[in-house]
């Protein structure tokens, strides 16, 4: 075979090889995509439904609220067999605590923050799924529930927390912790 029959199948296989490579970055670009737009929609949900219950209820309701209508309300944004979760390492409701895979998660979210560095959200491959995690982090109004005493937190808000969760490990967080992670699991295969 001449040199100059092999160069074009050369390139061939080399377009062909890229072309390979491209399709789970793409597929992963993809998940990024719908768990960040799932979350958003999911917090912009949770926080005026709280917001609302803040203002008719006061913060002490709110928490009421939080109590009963979270998990629903997150759970009714579900669709196509995707699940939503808010999962953390300090969590207020024994349904939200880690697994294994999102201990992992997590402490690499906490190393990137003590590192300075940004925080994106992640898409981990599992046999079964392509879960999406984005990190919680703290802001001022979270404080109302999730701060402390000396941070402002009203005594007849934190009776209320203990009342409801008698184990709470979610207290203490200050502006710019990260308080959770947006966990969001699309079964394979997932089409959209």
């Amino acid at each position: 075979m001449k040199k100059w029959a092999i160069i074009p199948l050369l390139f061939a296989a080399i377009g062909y090889q890229s072309c390979l490579e491209e399709t789970p970055i793409a597929e992963q670009q993809q998940y990024l995509q719908r768990g960040d737009s799932i979350a958003t929609a999911t917090f912009d949900t949770l926080r005026n439904s709280l917001l609302q219950a803040m203002e008719t209820k006061g913060i002490a309701g709110a928490v009421r609220f939080c109590n009963v209508q979270a998990l629903p309300i997150t759970s009714s944004l579900a669709k196509d067999g995707i699940t939503i979760q808010r999962v953390a390492e300090r969590f207020r409701n024994p349904a939200n605590a880690l697994d294994s895979a999102d201990s992992k998660q997590w402490q690499l979210f906490a190393q990137l923050k003590a590192r300075g560095d940004s925080l994106t959200s992640v898409v981990q491959e599992t046999e079964t799924a392509f879960v999406f995690y984005k990190p919680i982090i703290m802001n001022p109004l979270c404080g109302n529930c999730h701060g402390n005493k000396a941070m402002g937190m009203q005594p007849e808000v934190l009776a209320v927390i203990d009342s409801l969760y008698p184990k709470d490990k979610a207290l203490g967080f200050v502006k710019g912790d990260i308080r959770g992670l947006w966990k969001i699991t699309f079964p394979k295969p997932f089409t959209d």
